[in-house]
């Protein structure tokens, strides 16, 4: 018997948003916008692209290892911020993915 990993049970989905961090704290608060049109790669390769809002989303990013999980990572493109911006937040993000639980990645650049 062969068990394979079910995509609504098993997967990790990734979401999280690139939002100008116009007070360089590394939150982001009232009045920050998103940044449209910045790239997120994972170490595996996925790209994502932010839409007007900032906001970005990777479909069942990885399947975690199912006794331990697995680490995910995940690396603003700064090539592709806005000419100026430079990041607020730590870049590359590592968060442990479980299965079947959704991980954020929020980044700000400024």
């Amino acid at each position: 018997m062969r068990v394979t990993p079910d995509p609504i049970f098993d997967c990790t989905d990734v979401i999280g948003k690139v939002f100008d961090d116009v007070n360089g704290n590394g939150y982001q608060d009232q009045g920050e916008n998103g940044l449209a049109g910045v790239r997120v790669v994972s170490a595996r390769g996925l790209i994502a692209t932010t839409d007007k809002y900032g906001r970005y989303h990777l479909t069942c990013a990885v399947t975690p290892n199912e006794d331990r999980g697995s680490n995910f990572i995940l690396k603003l493109d700064d090539r592709s911020l806005p000419s100026g911006y430079r990041m607020t937040t730590e870049n590359p993000l590592v968060k442990r993915a479980t299965r079947g639980n959704m991980l954020k990645f929020n980044l700000g650049a400024g």
